[in-house]
């Protein structure tokens, strides 16, 4: 009888033992393993792994986010279509397609881009409806100017303007120029003016622009004086193309 306790008392006492061990090991695990970013695997059973997320995407797989394809644009690198360069209109009034590519050409400028120089502000006057701009009074120095926006590098080719010139003494001259930004020395790369009294819009050229490379050197601008009420500018035309 006293040997069957005893076993009985052995037992017991291993199994509060052993209770007590695992109680201890699991108090003190989170503490010692997961405060270090280790894993709890006290019976060296394996758990399925978790999938990453990868930065910028939530995507459950962590795949990382498709590249964005290049854009198309102009300079080193670009994927653009390579420019054709259109010839320029035969005859007034003719109207050509702007080539695809890079850089449209011809660059159009219309007479609503002119403003005034400052001398004479009142002394011209534009024609909502018909898109004109004309000399409000005569001889009152209607003098004006226009930005040109060229991509450097680009070769001019001709520089065409519209004009109407309906008056018997005065005529009109449109000047292309740029200006060294650096020192302001400024020069006419090219001129069409009209002559008598045609009274109808003309389409009047310069294809030999001197000097014809455009450089991020240079700023380009349109000028000219509408000294007339009779004299009217539709606006301008600059054909170039990319070497």
């Amino acid at each position: 009888m006293l040997k069957r306790q005893t076993f009985v008392w052995f037992v017991r006492g291993f199994v509060i033992t052993i209770a007590a061990g695992l109680a201890i090991t699991l108090l003190a695990a989170p503490r010692l393993s997961w405060a270090q970013g280790g894993d709890l695997n006290l019976f060296g059973l394996s758990a399925p792994s978790e999938s990453v997320v990868a930065p910028g995407t939530d995507d459950p797989a962590g795949l990382a986010p498709a590249a964005a394809p290049p854009p198309t644009h102009g300079g080193p690198g670009s994927n653009a279509a390579a420019l054709v360069q259109g010839d320029p209109p035969v005859e007034p009034g003719t109207d050509i397609l702007a080539p695809t590519g890079d850089y449209n050409s011809p660059l159009t400028i219309a007479a609503a881009q002119f403003i005034h120089d400052g001398f004479a502000p009142t002394s011209y006057w534009f024609s909502f409806a018909d898109g004109y701009i004309r000399g409000a009074n005569n001889l009152q120095n209607a003098c004006m100017e226009a930005p040109v926006y060229l991509p450097a590098g680009a070769v001019l080719d001709s520089f065409y303007a519209y004009l109407l010139d309906n008056d018997a003494s005065l005529n009109v001259t449109v000047n292309l120029r740029r200006v060294r930004t650096l020192t302001g020395v400024g020069e006419v790369l090219g001129d069409v003016s009209t002559s008598g009294q045609p009274n109808t819009i003309q389409y009047l050229g310069d294809t030999t622009i001197s000097p014809n490379n455009v450089s991020d050197l240079y700023a380009y601008y349109i000028t000219t004086c509408l000294n007339s009420d009779n004299i009217r500018l539709y606006g301008v035309r600059i054909f170039y193309h990319m070497p």
